[in-house]
């Protein structure tokens, strides 16, 4: 925690909010499409938002958000925010090439659980006592 208050703390002091609301849609998605592609610059539109408005789409198209908390606040920088997207994009990549094997044995035995037999004998109830 110390290395990364040492790494981002310095980060916040040079930045200026230059806005309180977010982006209209249409801009903002624009802006977070382009921020994806091109190199990371210094940012131009810096968002700052209370902690408790923070959501996806109203950060979007920010160069870098500004949030505080009751403690303080911090940065998150258009880098930061390509390098998480790309993991969460990988991740789910792995996750949907490998569905059918992780699947695989649910399906396999999903009728031992959930069929009516299966449910008397989770019960103790048959059809008939009911």
């Amino acid at each position: 925690v110390d290395a990364w208050h040492v790494e981002q703390d310095p980060l916040v002091a040079d930045l200026a909010p230059t806005r309180e609301q977010p982006l209209p849609l249409p801009c903002a998605a624009i802006r977070a499409g382009l921020r994806l592609l091109l190199p990371d610059r210094a940012p131009r539109i810096v968002l700052e938002m209370p902690a408790g408005r923070l959501h996806w789409r109203t950060t979007l198209g920010a160069d870098a958000v500004l949030t505080s908390d009751i403690d303080d606040g911090f940065v998150v920088r258009g880098a930061t925010g390509r390098r998480l997207l790309a993991r969460t994009l990988r991740q789910h990549a792995r996750l949907a090439l490998r569905w059918r094997r992780l699947n695989a044995p649910t399906a396999r035995t999903l009728h031992n659980v959930s069929s009516p037999a299966a449910w008397e004998r989770t019960i103790g109830v048959t059809s008939e006592e009911a």
